[in-house]
């Protein structure tokens, strides 16, 4: 019936939005480890880029914004750090960069079955 193909649809976009977080956290993670790598740095930011672009509605809203301004972020950091007047800058953008992890596994947690989808659990269990 349609509560059992809203479920389902439940279910799938849950699989989905598990596997973009996910990805966004391998993403994330690869971004961390080049950073201060001048050669590769751009390249892991277009790939975070353009994951972002076809992907992002699958991310929860702080997972979303974090992870493009992690990605942002760490596009200028090594500018920051090479111009050393200012530390408090080359601080907070490092923070903004390093904020998305935390907003990327809170998001992928499972969303709580409703009310309704709880009973049609319980009355597919009998």
């Amino acid at each position: 019936g349609v509560l059992e193909r809203k479920h389902q649809l439940r279910l799938a976009a849950a699989e989905r939005r598990l596997e973009a977080h996910q990805r966004a956290f391998t993403l994330w993670r690869k971004l961390i480890h080049t950073v201060h790598d001048e050669k590769e740095i751009f390249n892991v930011v277009a790939e975070c880029q353009e994951w972002w672009n076809n992907n992002c509605l699958y991310l929860s809203p702080d997972a979303r914004k974090k992870f493009r301004f992690a990605y942002v972020c760490a596009a200028s950091h090594k500018d920051y750090v090479k111009d050393r007047s200012n530390r408090k800058l080359v601080t907070e953008n490092w923070t903004n960069i390093t904020d998305a992890g935390e907003a990327i596994v809170r998001g992928a947690e499972l969303p709580t079955l409703g009310e309704e989808e709880a009973k049609f659990v319980e009355k597919t269990k009998t």
